[in-house]
């Protein structure tokens, strides 16, 4: 049983690193430039995805702590990620809707799914320690991270095949096969969320003081924040988790910016789509 709920809380992964490889690593970059942007200056384009990236990843990293506090004290943290998902299943599949020329509502669209996404991670996270503890909690973030590889793989490889030969699927042209791309995107992170949210259990707190069950979300909002303060407080007096997780933030930081900009700067040096996506 223990390793059901280990099993089914990794296939989240599995549903969102989709994400992160059908639209973040390969399809988007290319479409902002030679679809929604095209006969625009490369250069623009890439500074405005650079942007949105920034931006998004700003206002993730401001929101994040407040949201991962609410979601413990109030012991929701599935209701919160089956909402930040839902807000990115939506967003992966209205990037397949989007018309040529619409780059503005493109970036927009994929800065907030990339919010969606992260946020969704966060609470994905905190579930961890509610299906495995002490050593087995190595072995199911190593399920996690395996899960994530190859779900995200499978379904890239796919979506990969239609692209570079959409007859063979009955899509008209490579157009039509990525925006369904962008569509299974949204379809398969839905989908594999499912297992999570049906066997992974949530610890329900008791309620305190601070945040008593009957409070108002004017409230809760000032008691977290109160809660976030007393939290960086005490991270003064630890300052080998606070260089981690500064060390941390700038590591994956870097590590994000690779894989959402690769393609992107490739396609600026002239490098063929296809063989970018395909490589």
């Amino acid at each position: 049983m223990k390793n059901k709920k280990i099993y089914s809380w990794a296939f989240y992964d599995w549903a969102n690193s989709a994400f992160t490889t059908t639209i973040m690593a390969g399809f988007f970059p290319v479409f902002l430039k030679q679809y929604w942007g095209a006969g625009l200056d490369p250069i623009q384009t890439t500074a405005r995805l650079g942007t949105t990236l920034s931006a998004a990843s700003l206002g993730i990293a401001i929101i994040s702590p407040f949201l991962g506090i609410l979601s413990d004290v109030r012991g929701s943290k599935k209701i919160f990620l089956f909402i930040s998902m839902l807000f990115g299943v939506v967003g992966s599949i209205g990037l397949g809707f989007l018309q040529p020329g619409q780059w503005l509502e493109a970036l927009i669209v994929y800065g907030l799914t990339y919010m969606a996404y992260n946020a969704s991670c966060v609470f994905y996270d905190a579930l961890l320690p509610n299906i495995a503890r002490g050593t087995q909690m190595d072995f199911a973030s190593s399920v996690g991270y395996s899960f994530g590889y190859l779900g995200g793989g499978i379904l890239f490889l796919l979506n990969v095949l239609w692209y570079l030969k959409p007859d063979w699927f009955g899509f008209t042209d490579g157009v039509m096969a990525v925006k369904a791309s962008f569509v299974s995107v949204g379809i398969w992170w839905f989908l594999f969320t499912l297992p999570l949210m049906k066997y992974v259990p949530e610890n329900r707190p008791e309620a305190s003081a601070i945040m008593p069950n009957s409070a108002s979300l004017w409230k809760m909002t000032m008691a977290s924040l109160v809660i976030l303060k007393g939290t960086f407080k005490d991270l003064r007096q630890h300052k080998n988790i606070l260089t981690f997780m500064i060390s941390y933030w700038l590591f994956i930081d870097g590590v994000y910016t690779v894989i959402t900009m690769a393609v992107d700067f490739g396609i600026g040096l002239g490098l063929q789509s296809q063989d970018l996506i395909a490589d």
